[in-house]
Parts: C-alpha cells; structure tokens; sequence
C-alpha cells in the first residue's frame, strides 16, 4: 500500500507533469500559486517522514494526517470564497446558471448517484490492482516500491492524466495543475 501511494505520488510529480507540458507547451501561472498549492503538497510528504521515522504508522498518525487533510480544504474553501466571482464562473447576470450546472434536486440527486457509483467501481478497481501487485511482489520478491512505481503508481495517475489533458484542450492550465497537485495532498494525507 505504501508503495502504491508512494509511486502514484512519484509518477505524477514526475512522468505526468512533464507529459501535461509537453502536450500544453507551456502551463502559465500566478506565483501564488506556488505558495498556495505547491507548498501544501510538499508538507503532506515531509509529515509521512516524520510519522513515520520509528517505522510505524499507528492509528494516532493517520488521525493526524486526515485532520490535516480537512483543515486543509477548509483553508481551500475560505481562500476559494475570497476570490469566486460568478460570472467568471458562467453565471449570468441575472444568476442564471450555466449549461450542465444541476438546476433541480433531482438533477444534483442524481449526479451525486453517478458520482458514488464511479467511485465505488473505481475503488473495487483499485482493491483488485492491489491484490494482484501484492501477488506478483510475493512470487517475484521484487520490492514493493518499484512495483508499487511502475504498475499502481502508473495506473492509479491515469484519472489525473486525463482530466489534465481535457483541462488544457479546454484551454485551462488551471485543472491540469489543481488535479496534479490537489492529488499529490491527498494522497498522503488520506490513503495512508
């Protein structure tokens, strides 16, 4: 699991941020941008060291991670909310909402429906992809990191890679860096 956590993380700072700029050109971006997302994602990593520097990781350490990880996305949205503006969201005037934006309940019910069912397939994915890394690591004895760097680490980026890629077709250079980066928090601070 660790591995698997690990090369996700190695794989996307590394082969899918490269690949994101190649296809792009070029990604422009405020400099507070480095601040707001690139050292937030460094503190989840320089944490899973420290916690785990006496070769354990205990219930304590991953309550400490995941609080980490809420008081985060309530600094995102506090910081979100001071510079939203609607219309530079698609939102008219008159508060009209834009195309594809739920209107209803049932139309947010039911998008919400959708989205719980793509995540509970894509964790059954996720749990089969582990057990057979798991196989291949007991019958090779290959270590856990490269295969965790060479198969789930690469499998688990594919989601980001393409949002990034959809991103900068779009003409965004904002989704490509918040999916790299956003996932790069995450993933130390909740799957461990």
């Amino acid at each position: 699991m660790l591995g698997a956590n690990i090369g996700s993380d190695v794989v996307q700072q590394t082969l899918i941020m490269s690949l994101v700029v190649f296809i792009a050109g070029e990604l422009r971006f405020k400099r507070y941008f480095l601040w707001k997302s690139m050292g937030p994602m460094i503190g989840p990593t320089i944490m899973c060291l420290i916690l785990g520097w006496d070769g354990t990781y205990s219930r304590v350490d991953g309550a400490i991670l995941f609080d980490s990880f809420i008081a985060y996305l309530y600094y995102l949205y506090v910081d979100e909310r001071k510079h939203y503006k609607a219309h530079e969201n698609g939102f008219s005037e008159t508060g009209e909402a834009p195309e594809g934006v739920p209107t209803s309940v049932t139309h947010a019910l039911r998008d919400g429906l959708i989205a719980v069912v793509a995540l509970g397939i894509t964790v059954g994915n996720a749990m089969a992809a582990l057990e057979f890394a798991e196989i291949i690591v007991a019958r090779t004895g290959i270590g856990g990191s490269l295969i965790g760097v060479t198969t789930l680490g690469v499998a688990s980026v594919l989601p980001e890679l393409i949002t990034a890629v959809t991103g900068i077709r779009n003409g965004d250079s904002g989704i490509p860096l918040g999916t790299l980066v956003g996932s790069n928090i995450t993933n130390p601070l909740v799957s461990f």
